[in-house]
């Protein structure tokens, strides 16, 4: 991971005026790299264990990856389809902004089994099927700019 980041970062960077997406990537790496790294140390506390694994799996899952697919969903759109970076990046920026706004919500769905009250459930599912939705957004918005303007791809 640490390799990967140096890469991305030190690509950006060299290319003089790094874009909204390479920003949010490089910005996304921070906290994907720390959360990859505190999974290595070994708590003997099976209980105390397991509950840090769903706290640190789930970070992982609904906050860095989300953004990471998002990042390499907008690069391929813009690359494959021609879409505009103006459309991209704005639907980046809904998926940073609703992944931040629902992702400790999100987590809800798991309070319920360990004993919280019943409302979590509904509450934390109703959070997590919201993350995706800007990554579905950008791809319909992409196709239906794409058909709109007939454009030529090279693909």
């Amino acid at each position: 991971m640490l390799i990967f980041a140096y890469n991305v970062i030190g690509s950006a960077l060299a290319s003089g005026k790094p874009t909204g997406i390479a920003i949010v990537l490089m910005v996304d790496l921070v906290p994907l790299i720390l959360l990859y790294l505190i999974a290595f140390p070994a708590i003997t506390n099976t209980s105390e264990e397991l509950h840090w694994w769903w706290w640190l799996v789930h970070l992982w899952v609904e906050a860095t990856r989300e953004v990471l697919i998002g990042c390499i969903l907008a690069m391929a759109l813009m690359r494959v389809l021609g879409t505009r970076r103006s459309i991209v990046e704005s639907w980046l920026y809904a998926e940073v902004a609703l992944g931040l706004g629902t992702g400790i919500l999100g987590l809800g769905h798991h309070y319920f089994w360990i004993g919280t009250p019943d409302y979590w459930l509904g509450v934390g599912g109703m959070f997590s099927a919201l993350e995706p939705l800007p990554l579905l957004g950008i791809l319909i918005h992409a196709i239906y700019d794409a058909g709109v303007k007939r454009m030529q791809t090279t693909n």
